[in-house]
């Protein structure tokens, strides 16, 4: 005798995109741009009904050197969302995906962030 599922058919659920899979995909990138000179390395844990993901940038050359740029704290629910950008503390309400990925993009590709990233890409090919 067979079980039946109760759950439905789960085959045709909408694909949802995490604030971590965002991050993990921007890792990716930057460990790929900078020839696996920098590693960007995510990590995620849950915290009551809170999750929290975390983009590091991680340089070998230097004992594995870790340097965290972006942290994101959100419900299960996904959005609304709170993301950090740590050099310098700041926290972004984002009610959305597209404000998220807004933020995001003002995070990597800030001025600071990019010289942080110039000057740990030279500290590497010493």
């Amino acid at each position: 005798m067979s079980t039946e599922s109760l759950w439905g058919d789960l085959s045709h659920l909408e694909e949802v995109k995490t604030p971590a899979l965002h991050l993990k995909e921007q890792a990716a990138i930057l460990t790929q741009s900078t020839s696996g000179l920098l590693v960007g390395d995510v990590h995620q844990e849950a915290q009551g009904d809170q999750i929290s993901a975390e983009l590091d940038v991680v340089v070998p050359a230097l004992g594995d050197y870790r340097l965290n740029v972006v942290r994101v704290l959100y419900p299960l629910s996904i959005y609304p969302l709170d993301i950090q950008d740590v050099t310098n503390y700041e926290w972004q309400k984002c009610p959305d995906e597209q404000a998220f990925v807004a933020q995001l993009r003002a995070i990597l590709s800030s001025p600071k962030i990019r010289k942080t990233i110039a000057t740990l890409l030279a500290q590497s090919k010493i």
